[in-house]
């Protein structure tokens, strides 16, 4: 999440993106794409939420931030054609 602590305040979208998912899953993508930005909520708000597609991932740690209760599902993507 952008500017979760003061040591992430003013981070971009992107790079908040990296942290996340490696500090909440303990993986790093090799490949980050942007997908939208849009707001979160349909009443006035200055809340914007970007979606990214990572991919080529990399297990590079347990993940999990203390005192917050993750469970991470792997879950096989099939491609069919």
């Amino acid at each position: 999440m952008v500017g979760d602590s003061a040591a992430t305040a003013g981070e971009e979208a992107r790079l908040a993106a990296v942290h996340e998912l490696e500090e909440e899953t303990g993986y790093v993508a090799g490949d980050l794409k942007f997908l939208l930005s849009g707001p979160t909520s349909p009443d006035p708000t200055s809340e914007v939420i970007s979606l990214y597609l990572a991919t080529n991932l990399r297990k590079t740690g347990a993940g999990g931030v203390d005192g917050k209760n993750i469970t991470l599902h792997r879950v096989p993507l099939t491609v069919t054609g």
